[in-house]
């Protein structure tokens, strides 16, 4: 699926779940820094070892380079 289906997409969902949109968001990059953000929160609690838990999260989130889960 490309970039425009997916947004195309994406707003039909807001707009069947009666979620007004604007330049501002909700964007489909606001879920996914959310489900990033949710693991490290919940590995935090869990006591997890992070340097071990991030590379999984790299390659979920689909980052070719490690540097770019870090930012």
């Amino acid at each position: 699926m490309d970039k425009s289906t997916a947004y195309l997409h994406f707003r039909d969902y807001l707009l069947m779940a009666d979620i007004p949109h604007d330049d501002k968001g909700p964007r489909i990059h606001d879920f996914r820094h959310g489900l990033a953000v949710e693991n490290l929160r919940r590995w935090a609690k869990e006591g997890a070892d992070m340097s071990n838990k991030l590379p999984y999260l790299s390659a979920y989130m689909g980052h070719t380079d490690f540097r770019a889960t870090r930012k």
